[in-house]
C-alpha cells in the first residue's frame, strides 16, 4: 500500500500499486499512468522536488481494500475507512516525509521519488535507520531517452540470475534441455541451457526463438513485445483526424494529447508473434523487403507453420534439427539445424529444391532482438556511421553486424554466410502516460535476404551465428 500527497493541495492518496523486492536495500514500484499517486509524482517531478511515498506493508485489510478501490480525485481513503468503522485511522507521522502512516502497520518503509531517473519509481532502502530513498522507476530504473520501460525487463533479469545460482550452486547442470509446454498452450517448446544462455525455441511456429537470456548480463535479448491493438489506439486515430481540423472542439474530459505528430502510423499489428529466426521465401522480385513487417510478401512463412523436431546432446552443448516438407507455394524441403553452445548460437540452413524446375526467388531471415534502447546514442549498430537501434537502413552484399548496448555492457555479434542484404528497423507501437500518447521502441528488426537459384535436385547451404559478450 502506497501514501503520497498532492504537493499543492495537501490531500492525502493511499493506492495499492505493484512492488517489488530487487535486492536486500531495493524495491521497486510500478505505477500505471492515470493513478493518483503517479499524477502526485508527476507534480513533484514537474517542480524538480522529490516526491514523499511511505510504502506499507501488513495494513488493516479493510484499509488495504479501500486503496484499492477508485476513489473521486482529492478524497483521501482513511476518511473512506474512517467513515465505514465509525472512528478515524490512528496514525503516525512519518520522519522522513511527514506523511500519515498507518499506526497498526507491519512495516512502513519512509522514503522520496527522486526526479533525476524520468519517468520511473525504484525504492532504495537505507541500511541502520529505516530510512529510505526513492529514485526513478516505473517500469525500469534506467536513464536515457527511447529506453524499453517495461518491468518485465528486471523481472526477467530475475529469473536469469535464479536460473545461473542454480546452476553454479550445482543444484541443476550446466547444460540441459527440456522439451515440454512451458507456455500452456498445449504444445511442447525446446528449452536450452547452456554456461551462457537460456534458450526457448518453438516447434509449432517455425522453430522461432523466443527466449534467448543472457546470464553475465541479465537480459534476455529476444524479449521483443508484438505490435497489438490498445484501446486507447483508437483515441490516437482520432486525435490525428481532429488535428486536420483547428475548428475541433476540445474539453477537459477528452483522452491525452500526442506527444508528437504522425504516431497513427505507427499502429501497425503483428500477426506473428516477434521471435528470431523466422524464415520467408519470397519472389525473385527487385522490390526491397520491408526488415520489420515483410511477411505480407512472402510466398511461404516458415514462422507459421509446424516443424519437425529431434534435439540430442553435443559436446559442450545441445543440437536442434527442424525439417520442413514441400508444399505448392514453396517446392523446397528445409533443414535448420541449431547448435547452441556456450554464449554462441549457430544457425545452419539446408534447402533442397524438389521440383523440376529452377528454385529461383528470396530467403529471408528476421531476427527480433531487444537491448536497452532505441534512439539513445550508447546503443547502435556497429557500421560506419554508428547508427542508432532506432534507426532504419540497408546494406548488400553484407556478412556481418554488431549490436552494441555500452550501458548495459554488451556486444551482439551477428555474422552470415554467404553474403546478404542486410536491412534494418525499429519496432515501434505507441503507448500513453500521464504526458500523452508517445512512441515506444519495443526492439530491432533485423532481416537477412539471400537470393536462390538452385537447379532441380541441387541444394543450397546458407548460415548465420550470434555471440553475445560483455562490452
Amino acid at each position: 500500500m502506497i501514501i503520497t500527497r498532492d504537493p499543492d493541495d495537501g490531500w492525502v492518496n493511499v493506492g495499492c500499486y505493484r512492488v517489488m523486492v530487487y535486492d536486500c536495500n531495493t524495491l521497486g514500484m510500478n505505477i500505471s499512468p492515470g493513478k493518483h499517486g503517479r499524477m502526485h509524482r508527476a507534480k513533484y517531478f514537474e517542480k524538480g522536488k522529490p516526491c514523499p511515498v511511505v510504502a506499507c506493508f501488513g495494513v488493516d485489510p479493510l484499509l488495504h481494500m479501500i486503496a484499492t478501490r477508485p476513489e473521486p480525485y482529492g478524497k483521501c481513503e482513511f476518511d473512506a475507512v474512517g467513515g465505514i468503522k465509525g472512528e478515524p485511522v490512528e496514525v503516525i507521522e512519518g520522519e522522513i516525509t511527514g506523511l500519515p502512516i498507518p499506526a497498526y502497520a507491519e512495516i512502513a518503509v519512509d522514503a522520496e521519488i527522486l526526479p533525476d531517473l524520468g519517468d520511473c519509481a525504484l525504492l532504495l532502502l537505507c541500511e541502520g535507520e529505516g530510512k529510505g530513498v526513492a529514485v526513478a522507476l516505473d517500469q525500469l530504473a534506467v536513464v536515457g531517452e527511447g529506453r524499453r520501460g517495461r518491468l518485465l525487463l528486471q523481472s526477467a533479469a530475475a529469473l536469469l540470475e535464479a536460473e545461473r545460482s542454480l546452476v553454479e550452486a550445482g543444484a541443476a547442470p550446466e547444460v540441459a534441455w527440456a522439451r515440454e509446454d512451458n507456455n500452456g498452450d498445449g504444445h511442447a517448446e525446446v528449452s536450452v541451457r547452456t554456461g551462457a544462455l537460456t534458450v526457448t525455441l518453438d516447434p509449432e511456429a517455425g522453430g522461432m526463438l523466443t527466449e534467448l537470456g543472457y546470464f553475465p548480463a541479465g537480459l534476455d535479448v529476444a524479449d521483443v513485445l508484438a505490435r497489438r491493438f490498445e484501446a486507447y489506439h483508437d483515441h490516437v486515430r482520432a486525435r490525428a483526424a481532429e488535428a486536420e481540423s483547428a475548428a475541433a472542439a476540445r474539453t477537459i474530459h477528452e483522452a491525452p494529447s500526442a506527444k508528437e505528430a504522425g504516431l497513427d502510423a505507427l499502429l501497425a499489428y503483428d500477426g506473428l508473434r516477434r521471435g528470431s529466426l523466422i524464415e520467408g521465401f519470397f519472389d525473385d522480385g527487385g522490390d526491397p523487403l520491408d526488415p520489420v513487417a515483410p511477411w505480407a510478401r512472402a510466398r511461404a512463412v516458415v514462422g507459421a507453420e509446424r516443424l519437425d523436431c529431434a534435439v540430442r546432446d553435443a559436446a559442450g552443448g545441445v543440437v536442434v534439427v527442424l525439417s520442413r516438407a514441400p508444399t505448392p507455394k514453396a517446392p523446397v524441403t528445409l533443414e535448420k539445424c541449431l547448435t547452441i553452445r556456450d554464449a554462441t548460437l549457430d544457425v545452419r540452413y539446408r534447402l533442397r529444391s524438389t521440383s523440376d524446375r529452377r528454385l529461383a526467388g528470396r530467403w529471408g531471415v528476421q531476427w527480433n532482438l531487444a537491448l536497452t534502447a532505441g534512439s539513445a546514442p550508447d546503443r547502435y549498430l556497429d557500421l560506419a556511421t554508428r547508427p542508432s537501434l532506432g534507426s532504419s537502413g540497408r546494406e548488400a552484399a553484407r556478412s556481418g553486424v554488431a549490436l552494441v548496448d555500452e550501458w548495459a555492457g554488451v556486444r551482439l555479434q551477428l555474422e552470415w554466410s554467404p553474403a546478404a542484404e542486410l536491412a534494418w528497423g525499429p519496432v515501434e507501437t505507441v503507448s500513453v502516460s500521464e504526458g500523452g500518447f508517445e512512441r515506444i521502441y519495443q526492439g530491432t528488426a533485423l532481416l537477412l535476404v539471400w537470393r536462390l537459384d538452385v537447379e532441380p535436385g541441387d541444394e543450397c547451404l546458407l548460415g548465420a551465428t550470434l555471440t553475445l559478450a560483455r562490452r
